[in-house]
């Protein structure tokens, strides 16, 4: 445990000498000591030595049932470790490798989420923003899908950040039904209002503006709804790219800069964030 960098590591010691017990305990003070002893003649029970454990000379708390309380402990610790650990050896994955290696180790790395103790809302995000570097949108896909198989799945389906991402690699995977699917799935999430947000939205527009484009622009529709949900992301946040594609779809549905009030908005807007 002490070379892997673990914490909350445990010494069980028995009490035979008071002054040798203490000695021990000084130099071990970044361990959990637990001193214990034996409460009766024929040694069948174990108790523990801390003073401040004893009321008179009935013991307090016994060996097991201190045991049992740190290693609740440690379980929290050791499942936070292992996070840790893996989003430090992703990012060093990232920095050390590139092309078909970086594919590679990343596919082996997803396969430690297997581990339910690794899973974390954090660790999942960053395991999906690793797999986009690579445009590895069928891992993407894979692993939300994996998901929605674990007990706890709603923590991690329901989190708007990884709805944005699976939404994402959908629409660019973009096998038969991926994009149909990504409009469901972004839908449905912006059904919720606190899944309003700049990304989500914008991706939305994106989806429809797609779907517009993939019928050859007939489907008015989709077109009429590529406009809304930019126009929505772009008063919610201001921004270069829902802006952009505004006004490109405004125009292709047949406004002007001349007579349209909104594209001349939208143009000052811009102006003033691109400078």
């Amino acid at each position: 445990r002490e070379s892997f960098g673990m914490r909350q590591n445990i010494l069980i010691y028995q009490d035979i000498d008071k002054e040798t017990t203490l000695d021990v305990k000084k130099s071990c003070s970044s361990y959990s000591f637990v001193s214990y002893h034996t409460t009766n003649d024929d040694n069948s029970s174990l108790v523990i030595s801390d003073h401040s454990a004893v009321i008179g000379d009935i013991p307090r708390i016994s060996l097991v049932s201190k045991l049992k309380h740190l290693m609740r402990d440690l379980e929290v610790q050791s499942k936070v470790h292992m996070k840790e650990k893996f989003l430090a050896d992703l990012r060093k994955c990232r920095e050390q490798y590139t092309g078909p290696e970086l594919r590679q180790v990343l596919h082996n790395m997803k396969r430690r989420l297997d581990d339910p103790d690794v899973l974390s809302v954090d660790v999942v995000h960053s395991m999906l923003i690793s797999l986009r570097e690579i445009q590895d949108y069928d891992a993407m896909v894979q692993l939300v899908n994996d998901l929605k198989t674990v007990p706890n799945r709603k923590i991690y389906i329901d989190n708007p950040a990884i709805i944005h991402l699976y939404a994402f690699a959908l629409n660019r995977r973009h096998k038969e039904g991926d994009r149909e699917q990504a409009y469901k799935v972004i839908t449905k999430a912006l059904a919720k209002k606190e899944n309003e947000v700049p990304d989500i939205i914008c991706l939305c527009g994106r989806i429809c503006k797609d779907k517009f484009v993939e019928s050859d622009c007939n489907d008015k529709e989709m077109l009429d709804q590529a406009v809304r949900w930019y126009r929505k992301g772009f008063e919610v946040q201001p921004n270069e790219y829902a802006g952009i594609n505004l006004a490109t779809l405004l125009v292709v549905s047949g406004q002007d800069f001349c007579s349209s009030p909104e594209l001349k908005r939208i143009g000052m807007v811009l102006n003033n964030l691109i400078g």
